[in-house]
């Protein structure tokens, strides 16, 4: 029986509900008993434990643990996993997340520090508290300096760049909807007469994006309303399904979706395009699918140096360009 062991303890959980299971191929679980604790290699084991009483049978998609009823017990959040160690490989995650919550609520202010740290990965403590507190104690002062700048980025894509875009492609996509309200008639489409490519690229139009086509016909085309009704849906046309759950140039629609009819529409300047392209592969890709080890400071400072150029290919207008570029030089200087 491999890394089992047993801990006595004077305390218990303070919850009634120890935990849920979600996982049915793991049969590694954490039991307590009135005496201390042990890790037990089967659930099953589970019902020849005394101190234990389990609402629904393990294996169902979820099983609540009840603490045994002990008289007159100091009743603490995690003291039975503080002098000790247990198989972090294979506890379930909500063992975990569910101890260093209760861990952090206990009243633990005047007790001698325990080993926790050593029963629990460090990063794993720490990611869980983040997500849990991060409300309340603000950002961690524990990042690296290659999250900090990845962190800062990411502000300057979504709250800088993003909002350029937005301002930037409204107009140029409405008056695109109009001529094609001309010339196609394409607020009047039907499955038979439709639009089907775009320019002189071809680039194909995805019906799949507007009117809940694929929510209400999956992939049959042939029930699909092909009426285009306004700009917003226009510019869904030219990106992946996936990309086009927003309902307006507003904060909804973000720079995935921006650069993307950027790229397709021939109606942005060539210059523009060519820009867009180089943010998508160079900025938000490699921000969306990180690898921290990137973001050195080279990665950094070229990062915002690309995004600064293209906020001033917008021709936006002068007030607005320049509240822009003031933001974005004060999280360049300030923000790491």
């Amino acid at each position: 029986m491999d890394d089992i062991f047993k801990q006595t303890s004077n305390d218990i959980f303070s919850k009634n509900v120890i935990d849920v299971f979600e996982n049915k191929s793991d049969n590694d679980i954490l039991a307590i008993k009135s005496g201390g604790i042990n890790v037990i290699q089967t659930r099953e084991d589970v019902f020849e434990n005394p101190g234990y009483q389990a609402n629904i049978f393990p294996g169902d998609n979820e099983t609540e643990y009840h603490e045994p009823i002990v008289k007159n017990k100091s009743l603490q959040a995690a003291d039975e996993l503080c002098n000790g160690k247990f198989r972090k490989n294979r506890c379930h995650a909500k063992v975990i997340q569910r101890t260093l919550e209760l861990y952090m609520k206990g009243n633990m202010a005047n007790q001698t520090p325990t080993p926790i740290q050593s029963s629990i990965s460090f990063d794993l403590e720490r990611r869980i508290s983040e997500l849990e507190y991060s409300s309340h104690t603000g950002p961690p002062s524990d990042l690296d300096d290659n999250r900090k700048r990845w962190l800062v980025v990411g502000i300057c894509v979504h709250s800088i760049l993003s909002p350029a875009l937005r301002k930037y492609v409204d107009p140029v996509v409405t008056n695109l909807y109009s001529s094609l309200k001309i010339t196609d008639q394409i607020d009047l489409q039907t499955q038979k007469i439709h639009l089907r490519t775009y320019g002189a690229a071809n680039i194909y139009l995805n019906y799949e994006t507007i009117n809940n086509n694929t929510t209400n016909h999956g992939y049959r085309s042939n029930l699909y309303d092909y009426k285009v009704q306004n700009a917003v849906d226009l510019s869904k046309l030219f990106l992946k399904t996936y990309m086009a759950h927003y309902t307006s140039f507003d904060g909804s629609c973000d720079s995935s979706a921006l650069l993307g009819m950027i790229d397709k529409i021939d109606k942005f300047p060539g210059n523009v395009q060519i820009a867009a392209r180089k943010v998508r592969a160079d900025v938000r890709n490699p921000w969306a699918h990180c690898n921290f080890t990137e973001w050195d400071t080279m990665k950094y400072n070229s990062s915002l140096q690309q995004i600064e150029d293209f906020i001033c290919l917008l021709n936006l207008n002068a007030v607005e360009e320049s509240q822009f570029i003031s933001e974005l030089n004060k999280w360049k200087t300030n923000g790491t």
